[in-house]
């Protein structure tokens, strides 16, 4: 019962960085995730310029 409450990071802002932290840095990443976070990283910024 309590597991699910404690999945949203709302109520627990702590196990957000590690679960966005342990998939970037795994290295089973491949090319195509590599380049998809490229994409998310440099998008927002091409919108800001433009």
């Amino acid at each position: 019962m309590l597991s699910p409450r404690h999945r949203y990071t709302g109520i627990s802002p702590a196990p957000s960085p590690a679960d966005f932290e342990g998939p970037a840095i795994a290295p089973t990443s491949n090319a195509s995730g590599l380049k998809a976070g490229l994409l998310v990283t440099l998008l927002p910024l091409v919108l800001v310029v433009l």
